[in-house]
């Protein structure tokens, strides 16, 4: 029995990012069995939806989302 898992939270390609809702609608959309959400918190408690463990692949900051406040990270 084969069951897929979608990793970054759903179908990712460069009209879906990762974590974001369209990829998790098409992972559901096309059948597979779990999604991986990947779930931080930033320094001062907020839930921030990212993969990596720094900011360096998006922002270019190598940073991490729990070095950051959720005003800090909108700034990005």
């Amino acid at each position: 029995d084969l069951r897929l898992i979608a990793h970054r939270g759903g179908v990712v390609d460069p009209e879906r990012p990762e974590n974001s809702p369209a990829a998790v609608q098409t992972a559901i959309d096309r059948g597979y069995w779990m999604i991986e959400i990947d779930i931080r918190q930033s320094r001062d408690g907020e839930p921030v939806l990212y993969h990596d463990n720094n900011l360096s692949k998006y922002f270019g900051d190598s940073r991490r989302v729990e070095e950051l406040t959720w005003a800090e990270l909108r700034q990005l």
